[in-house]
């Protein structure tokens, strides 16, 4: 039996005129072949019953229509309407942060900051999830390892095991993508080192503390905020020394170990934690390279 069609309209177009109206584009002219073909269909509004995944009307063929507006804005509107970087007069206007990955804290930001937020007045900071739920994922293996495989018994029990293995996954993942939004909203340019994660989990023995810190899913998340936020996530050269530059005089420390903690410059005497100090190398050389791609694209356009 062939199935019957229906129309479901994508965008209604009377909300997204109010929508235009608010956004103080009122003043734009419409184009006319918009305004005299489709304005009184854009005005009919659908009062249909949502339905839910679970009673939904498989018999029903949807044809999905889109609609496309043109408008004229004046040029005030044109300047507020995907800014570029390009035009920004002084980069000291810009809200630059800097992150250089920690493993006890995922990140430490170049103004010292360790990653937390606060949420219902309640403060909620970075944990090693996957290290919190260790022990009781270990036991719960070992009451697996005596149950006869197959049984009841032993299904229960693996329920129960990946129960704890989703609750560590949800909390890291919640935790994530709190603090991947709250910083692409409130910062223009976001500067990380470009690390070559499975390298270190291969070579610096730190694969179980890497794989909890979770800087690589951060950084994917982080990105996608910020590309939705129409702000930039930079990434600083792996080669970059962010680790051995003193942030004062710019003295390469070649001698630091990965043990010290506490960097320490010869020559000026700065003292000031290690991952700290890195943040703020990273957020000086997220300045240099705006800058230099700045004067770049403006020698190109003369």
């Amino acid at each position: 039996m062939a199935r019957k069609k229906k129309v479901q309209n994508i965008i209604d177009g009377w909300h997204m005129y109010n929508a235009l109206c608010h956004a103080a584009l009122s003043a734009m002219e419409w184009d006319p072949w918009i305004h005299h073909s489709y304005m009184d269909e854009f005005c009919q509004k659908s009062f249909q019953k949502k339905r839910n995944s679970a009673r939904t009307d498989h018999s029903v063929e949807y044809d999905h229509i889109a609609y496309r507006f043109r408008g004229f804005p004046d040029a005030k509107q044109e300047h507020q309407l995907e800014f570029t970087w390009e035009s920004v007069e002084d980069l000291n206007d810009l809200e630059i942060l800097g992150l250089d990955m920690s493993l006890p804290h995922m990140y430490v930001d170049s103004n010292g900051n360790f990653p937390q937020y606060e949420l219902d007045g309640v403060v909620v900071e970075f944990e090693k999830w996957y290290t919190k739920q260790q022990g009781k994922i270990a036991k719960a293996q070992k009451k697996l390892s005596h149950m006869v495989k197959g049984s009841s018994n032993y299904a229960k029990q693996c329920r129960k095991i990946a129960k704890l293995h989703a609750k560590t996954k949800h909390r890291r993942s919640d935790f994530l993508h709190q603090m991947a939004c709250r910083l692409a909203r409130r910062y223009d340019v976001i500067a990380v080192e470009d690390l070559n994660l499975s390298a270190m989990k291969k070579a610096l023995k730190f694969g179980k503390s890497v794989s909890d810190n979770a800087w690589g899913t951060f950084l994917t998340i982080l990105e996608a905020q910020c590309r939705k936020c129409g702000h930039m996530l930079l990434f600083v050269d792996k080669w970059f020394p962010s680790t051995k530059i003193c942030s004062c005089c710019g003295y390469i420390h070649k001698e630091i170990k990965l043990k010290d903690r506490t960097y320490v410059c010869p020559e000026c005497g700065n003292t000031m934690d290690r991952d700290k100090q890195a943040a703020i190398n990273l957020k000086n050389e997220a300045v240099r390279i705006l800058q230099s791609n700045r004067e770049t694209m403006k020698k190109q356009a003369a």
